[in-house]
């Protein structure tokens, strides 16, 4: 390209500009005007500038390990996963009893809420990380759960787990003899 050096040297001036003095003079009727470059003939006078104000950028303060800190709505949860009911299980409750246990990482946050989903519908909201789920129907599941913050926004999902409940049914009860 032949327009490269004139791109230089059109930086190389401006830059120079930047760093120019400044003149103030009085002309023949009393107004007051600035300039970067005196008039000839002129009697002018460098206007001394003060340094420009600069405020350095606050680093961030370090973690103290106190999770409801004003550093605490910028971490991220890194880890939501069921550990039980393990995937493919099979669960025998005649009750429809499960216990849903989570592992959630780093430690859930006091404002944030889990919500838990049985086959794509909310069955429980809470702070734990242990849920018992109760009269579940017998049959095939997925269970997945979520972190929500304050405001419903999903901040992690788990991977669904699938399950199977066996309960027994008046209709596969032996009969009595």
């Amino acid at each position: 390209m032949k327009t490269t050096p004139l791109y230089v040297l059109l930086l190389l001036i401006c830059a120079g500009l930047a760093h120019g003095a400044i003149y103030r003079y009085v002309d023949e009727e009393g107004n007051i005007t600035f300039t970067s470059e005196p008039p000839p003939g002129v009697d002018v006078s460098p206007v001394e500038l003060p340094e420009p104000n600069t405020v350095a950028t606050p680093s961030r303060p370090a973690r103290t390990g106190d999770d409801t800190g004003p550093t605490a709505t910028t971490d991220r949860y890194t880890q939501l996963s069921i550990a039980q009911p393990e995937d493919g299980a099979a669960i025998r409750s005649n009750a429809g009893n499960i216990t849903v246990t989570l592992n959630i990482g780093p430690k859930l946050r006091p404002s944030d809420t889990v919500v838990l989903y049985l086959d794509g519908h909310e069955v429980a909201r809470g702070s734990g990380t242990v849920f018992a789920l109760a009269n579940i129907s017998r049959g095939a599941h997925q269970l997945s759960a979520a972190i929500e913050d304050p405001k419903g926004n999903t901040l992690i999902r788990s991977a669904p787990v699938g399950f199977n409940l066996l309960r027994v049914s008046v209709l596969t009860r032996p009969r009595a003899r």
